[in-house]
């Protein structure tokens, strides 16, 4: 039998992982916001992006499955206890992890190097179909890991 999240971590006080939780989620939200400032406003190699509109959704979209894998993250660790540690994990790594870098590579590509209208809309379009695997994974582990009383 698979060791469970509320096996491995027995002393976790669900206070302060909602003060977690939360932190986490603002931290992105702002991280997020400063990035597309600091987007908005770069040096003149660049073009600025309120001359290229459709740059800036790539960054947004990036920053929305960032906010959406946290989301999810900490959905497991508050109110599915009894998910195993290797699917969390196996999640926080490559759900979070690897797949936050290569969409971030692939907006900052857009943003700076490529100023190609089809690159982008095709990086836009690979994005949305991270969203919707995140979704469909969302809902598959609160599916199969629910516990029916919460504490």
């Amino acid at each position: 039998m698979e060791l469970t999240i509320e096996e491995a971590y027995p002393s976790r006080d669900r206070h302060k992982q909602w003060v977690v939780a939360v932190g986490l989620l603002c931290f992105i939200a702002c991280g997020s916001f400063g990035l597309g400032i600091a987007a908005f406003r770069r040096p003149p190699p660049y073009p600025p992006v309120r001359h290229l509109p459709w740059q800036m959704a790539m960054f947004i979209l990036w920053a929305v499955y960032v906010g959406l894998a946290a989301v999810i993250h900490c959905y497991i660790h508050i109110f599915l206890p009894l998910t195993p540690v290797t699917v969390e994990k196996s999640f926080r790594h490559f759900g979070f992890y690897f797949n936050m870098v290569l969409l971030g590579i692939l907006a900052i590509l857009s943003l700076t190097v490529i100023n190609h209208v089809g690159y982008t809309i095709a990086c836009i379009c690979i994005n949305a179909i991270f969203l919707a695997g995140l979704l469909v994974f969302w809902r598959w582990i609160a599916r199969k890991y629910r516990q029916v009383d919460l504490p």
